[in-house]
């Protein structure tokens, strides 16, 4: 699948994350219907860009269609030592991380207000 921003239809339409309805845009009508194939219901691909006005108020930024926050980030330490506690054996693909650091101690990162990588701090 291969898709253009020239191409999107850009309709306003609503989608909600966690109860919190925004304005979102169609894309294209091919998209849609390769993901309704590929996940077997019919389903539409937003885009939120420039224009979306879903803000964390919390946060006082926009988050589009993140959970919460733009980004999330776990430590290899705290995911090693889940792992050892359980029997399960998580993934960090369960966490949906942006970003995964090392060289720290586990849980360490719970704690985290900012993390800078070279010259930008988020």
């Amino acid at each position: 699948l291969k898709i253009r921003y020239q191409d999107f239809k850009m309709q306003e339409t609503p989608a909600t994350v966690w109860k919190d309805t925004f304005t979102a845009y169609t894309t294209t009508d091919d998209a849609d219907d390769w993901f309704s194939r590929v996940l077997g219901q019919r389903v539409e691909l937003l885009f939120s860009g420039e224009q979306s006005n879903r803000v964390r108020e919390k946060l006082g930024q926009n988050v589009s269609f993140a959970d919460g926050y733009p980004v999330l980030v776990i430590s290899q330490a705290s995911l090693d030592e889940l792992n050892r506690r359980s029997s399960e054996l998580p993934s960090m693909d369960q966490f949906r991380t942006n970003l995964v650091v090392s060289d720290t101690k586990p849980f360490e990162d719970d704690s985290w207000k900012r993390i800078r990588i070279g010259e930008v701090e988020f």
